[in-house]
């Protein structure tokens, strides 16, 4: 007998208290094991179809998102260009004009097209 058949012989099975797929108990105590984690399963499979069909409520019922357009107009922009550009030239660094205006120039340009809110 080999040593893998000697660990798998029923008898050893018996003997050895790690035995099984839940590494502990013994072999008998197996088939109990396997027949709890189905009705655990079958509970779980009950539970979330009942939480799906909460969740397609929830999104129906769920306010439609709308998208702000950027508060930055033309001429904001073209200010704070100016002054980033003539911040270093003069004697005094103002380094809250320079915070000020870095919404402006780090904003993207407009987009020449709409972006769709359902988009697959």
């Amino acid at each position: 007998m080999t040593r893998t058949a000697r660990a798998t012989s029923p008898r050893a099975l018996m003997k050895d208290r790690r035995a099984g797929a839940h590494n502990w108990g013994n072999i008998n105590d197996e088939a109990r094991f396997e027949r709890e984690g189905v009705d655990d399963e079958e509970r779980d499979y009950a539970e979330g179809e009942g939480a799906e069909e909460r969740v397609a409520e929830e999104k129906k019922s769920s306010p439609v998102m709308v998208r702000r357009t950027s508060s930055v107009t033309e001429e904001d922009r073209e200010n704070a260009l100016k002054v980033r550009k003539n911040a270093l030239k003069s004697n005094g660094v103002d380094l809250a004009a320079i915070a000020r205006s870095s919404v402006a120039v780090s904003s993207s340009p407009p987009r020449s097209v709409p972006i769709s809110a359902e988009a697959s």
